[in-house]
């Protein structure tokens, strides 16, 4: 009953990672483990940075790292929904940032500023 009512179909018809009906929840494939050697990375374009940083590309911070890892791997294994976006919390920066990976960004949630974003593997 709760997977009709969440899905709006049975259990026997469910469509994992398949397109949610209307209003309704979509069926997750069980996303892969995030780099569990922790050699891939994320790192984010800085450029005219008001602290004076050379402009180029930067690392995340670990857990922002680890974070943002999770999130490409939950968005590897269920391409049709709208998990691209999410916010992460840089503890380093103490700032939250709305990471979008299809548009390859990150934008600070306090200032608005956008940046590019990269995985580095």
């Amino acid at each position: 009953k709760t997977y009709k009512a969440k899905t709006g179909r049975a259990w026997s018809a469910r469509a994992v990672g398949g397109q949610a009906l209307s209003g309704k929840y979509t069926h997750l494939n069980p996303s892969p483990q995030a780099s569990a050697d922790q050699t891939t990375t994320w790192e984010y374009f800085l450029t005219k940075d008001p602290m004076g940083k050379t402009d180029g590309w930067y690392p995340y911070d670990p857990s922002a790292s680890v974070e943002t890892e999770k999130l490409w791997a939950c968005l590897e294994a269920n391409p049709n929904t709208a998990m691209a976006t999410r916010y992460v919390a840089s503890e380093s920066s103490g700032f939250t940032y709305k990471v979008d990976l299809r548009a390859g960004t990150q934008t600070n949630t306090s200032s608005g500023t956008s940046r590019p974003i990269r995985r580095v593997v």
